[in-house]
């Protein structure tokens, strides 16, 4: 009997510590393997590409511009700033459809200001209202104006003396209004082979230094009573350039012009360069030139390539 009790006791103690071992063991049938590592491809979150509409920058709202009209830059709100004025021209009926030629226009001394009137408004400015006003250009051409400020010159030189010697860099209003330029003949439809530069005086001497720098980019040039850098005639040579100088200039010098057109004859020119001189006449002959049908018609017929 007493027997039988320690076998009770024993199997009392015991069996609390079998179930504790039994438990703590592996199970029949379990998954004994253990979890992999979540590797950081596992647990980094999935990316989603970004589209070229997420990453391009956005487009200025082409039609913030009314076509057929002057559209001042100071009341543009959603193009890009610059720090000197320009007004800009939308042809007629303008359709993205279409590439349009684009006329840069750059005007002389006597519409510097900030008021960005003076530089379309002029009698100067005759060209521009030329096209505004004829039937065949009014919906076929983009026109480009910016306004020089009192206190700087598109071209660092002495007009008076004609020709320059060209500095490394633009002045600092030439390179502002390039960047204009730039800006919009991207952001609008323009054809680039027929991309025009037109300049009175001081801008004539600013159509020069365009050129020069960069001889690529546009098909032709009327330059009126404004001189360039002689040492450019080999690298402008083959540019279609109309020349325009009054042989009595007291202001700019007719001498200067009559330099650069046979020094770009020198370089090879042929009748791509014309100069037209105005015997008895003096620096104010930008009515004139800008009211000629020809001079219209000459210049839109240019192209590149």
């Amino acid at each position: 009997m007493k027997r039988f009790l320690s076998l009770f006791l024993c199997a009392l103690i015991l069996l609390p510590v079998l179930a504790a071992c039994a438990d703590s063991g592996p199970r029949t049938g379990a998954d004994t393997t253990a979890a992999p590592a979540r590797t950081e491809a596992q647990t980094a979150p999935e990316t989603v590409p970004e589209t070229e509409a997420e990453t391009a920058p956005p487009a200025p709202a082409v039609t913030e511009l009314k076509a057929g009209a002057w559209n001042n830059s100071n009341t543009l709100k959603e193009a890009q700033k610059f720090s000197i004025p320009y007004q800009i021209y939308l042809p007629v009926d303008y359709t993205p459809e279409k590439n349009y030629p684009v006329l840069f226009y750059l005007h002389g001394n006597g519409s510097r200001g900030t008021n960005n009137t003076t530089q379309i408004s002029n009698d100067s400015a005759e060209i521009l209202k030329r096209i505004r006003a004829n039937a065949a250009y009014k919906g076929e051409v983009i026109m480009i104006a910016p306004q020089c400020s009192t206190a700087t010159q598109w071209v660092s030189c002495d007009y008076k003396v004609g020709n320059y010697t060209s500095t490394a860099k633009p002045a600092a209003c030439l390179q502002t209004a390039i960047e204009i330029f730039d800006y919009w003949t991207a952001m609008l439809s323009t054809d680039p082979a027929r991309y025009y530069l037109y300049g009175n005086s001081m801008g004539g001497f600013a159509c020069w230094d365009l050129m020069a720098r960069f001889p690529d980019r546009f098909a032709a040039a009327v330059i009126v009573a404004g001189c360039g850098d002689l040492a450019k005639a080999p690298e402008i040579k083959d540019l279609a350039i109309w020349i325009h100088h009054g042989t009595v200039d007291p202001t700019v010098p007719y001498s200067g012009n009559e330099k650069m057109y046979n020094a770009l004859k020198e370089a090879g020119a042929g009748d791509n360069v014309i100069l037209t001189s105005y015997p008895g006449k003096g620096h104010t002959i930008f009515k004139e030139v800008g009211a000629s049908s020809a001079v219209l018609k000459w210049l839109f017929e240019q192209k590149k390539g």
